[in-house]
């Protein structure tokens, strides 16, 4: 099936103005289908159902990267063991039975800003 071929600029009908933006919408409230907006208009039932459709709402993008291993839910359980008594990571993994490793709850633990930890090897 051969692709159809672009309109050239001067043959495309010019915007929508706003008496036909108010035309548009007056029709539409009283009750006409974008077929027949369409017809007396002039236009595509396309650019009438495009103007006249309310707009969708904006979808949420899904972040770049793999995703986290630890749940938010499981990183709030960790800070608070944490901050709760003198635990390190290797203890706090066997005592919290986390599936992640070591590295990842240190690192995880290293991000928060709220724990001053004495040394850093304590982590």
């Amino acid at each position: 099936m051969p692709r159809k071929k672009k309109l050239r600029p001067s043959l495309k009908k010019p915007r929508l103005n706003e008496h036909e933006r108010g035309r548009y919408q007056g029709l539409h409230a009283a009750g006409v289908s974008a077929r027949d907006i369409a017809v007396l208009t002039e236009r595509s039932r396309d650019t009438v159902v495009r103007f006249v459709a309310p707009p969708l709402p904006p979808t949420k993008l899904k972040r770049p990267g793999p995703s986290t291993t630890l749940t938010i839910r499981e990183t709030r359980r960790l800070v608070r063991e944490v901050s709760e008594g003198n635990l390190w990571a290797a203890k706090l993994k066997a005592e919290v039975k986390l599936s992640v490793s070591v590295h990842t709850i240190q690192r995880t633990l290293s991000r928060v800003d709220r724990l001053v930890f004495s040394s850093p090897s304590r982590i």
